[in-house]
């Protein structure tokens, strides 16, 4: 079976590309399928996480993010001849290769990748919930463009052969529910042994810099956990601009207890000298870093964002969700497990039990499931 994955690039250090290159190298290690990456502007650069030679990658060199300064209508001008050149590309591309399944991860392909009729099954996967625009909370003509795109997500969705949501809560959201099947991100060595010890005094946070992961918040909460608590340390390993979120610490008089540390390829050692995840975030699909945590046996408190944490955590079991406005609880909860080591071990426990749900074997058994299942479609 011969599969395409399209995406914007795998340079970045994000969930969505960390997902994507542990599927393929999956895949590309089993007996007669065929896997190949098309991007649209790797630009050269090297991927982020490792990429099978299995793994066949080709760049389509339309680069959207170099974009031209100053006029409107001369950069919306630009970015049709981009749009346009991209549809050209890869139609070009898809009738070379004749692929039997081709997934787009819900880029800039998004809108035509249905209408190439190269004979291969179109999937659609996504890895952020039905409104995440809305979420962002913009206002004015910006708020306007994220109630359009909204809208016309759901009638591009439905043209697809499959489409494929992170959670059963994102299901619901979605005005066409006919193609649509719910798959969790798996962990990757979902098996191991490899657990925290829970001993150290440290916790830890993993995301961009950005609104959506509301790091800044995380600050606020941590001073306050720390006034109880001073012997404990938080790490926050970011991607992104973090100068603000630094000086912010620093205003504060919190950098000898909040360490802001780079994206890394080794993050594993953080998941195991920690002994407590944090999660903030405004909006997620279905956070890979929570998956990784309770795989490395930690706690999690996080607040009840839109989408992913519920189906992950199991409150009072394996750590704590806390309605999203609710700071005082997520500071009590937080204190809590700190000062109840066989609290904090039962949860860890709990976490790595629970991870097994999400294994790769698992999860990459109802991917299979699904190709056979709209290629057999394709031929009956």
């Amino acid at each position: 079976m011969k599969i395409i994955y399209t995406i914007h690039g795998t340079c970045n250090p994000g969930g969505m590309e960390r997902v994507l290159i542990n599927k393929v190298n999956y895949l590309a290690n089993l007996p007669n399928y065929d896997v190949y990456i098309i991007t649209s502007g790797q630009r050269g650069r090297a991927p982020f996480y490792e990429i099978s030679s299995k793994v066949k990658c080709i760049d389509l060199d339309v680069n959207y993010s170099e974009t031209i300064e100053g006029n409107p209508i001369i950069r919306l001008y630009d970015s049709a001849i981009k749009h346009f050149r991209h549809k050209s590309r890869l139609k070009k591309k898809l009738f070379e290769l004749k692929a039997d399944i081709v997934v787009s991860m819900f880029t800039n392909d998004v809108d035509f990748l249905h209408k190439i009729k190269d004979g291969s099954r179109k999937i659609l996967e996504i890895h952020f919930s039905r409104g995440f625009r809305l979420l962002k909370d913009r206002k004015g003509i910006m708020r306007l463009v994220d109630v359009y795109m909204t809208y016309l997500n759901d009638r591009i969705v439905a043209k697809y052969d499959r489409f494929v949501v992170l959670t059963h809560q994102d299901r619901e959201s979605w005005k066409s529910k006919k193609n649509i099947s719910v798959i969790y991100n798996a962990v990757p060595n979902g098996d191991n042994k490899i657990v925290s010890s829970l001993d150290n005094k440290k916790a830890l946070a993993i995301g961009r810099i950005v609104y959506q992961k509301n790091m800044e918040l995380l600050v606020d909460l941590w001073a306050e956990i720390s006034k109880k608590h001073p012997d404990w340390i938080l790490t926050i390993v970011c991607v992104g601009n973090s100068i603000e979120l630094q000086e912010k610490i620093k205003s504060k008089s919190l950098d000898k207890i909040i360490n802001l540390v780079p994206s890394t390829n080794s993050i594993e050692d953080y998941y195991i000298e920690s002994s407590l995840y944090l999660m903030t975030s405004r909006f997620e699909g279905l956070p890979m870093v929570l998956l990784e945590a309770q795989n490395y046996g930690l706690p999690i408190v996080s607040f009840d964002c839109e989408c992913g944490p519920r189906e992950i955590i199991n409150h009072k079991e394996n750590g704590y969700i806390i309605e999203e406005t609710n700071e005082t609880d997520f500071v009590e909860k937080v204190s809590m497990i700190l000062e109840n080591e066989t609290l904090r071990k039962e949860f860890g426990s709990n976490a790595k039990t629970n991870s097994l749900k999400f294994s790769e074997e698992n999860i990459m058994q109802q991917w299979l499931e699904l190709f056979k299942e709209v290629t057999n479609e394709n031929t009956n």
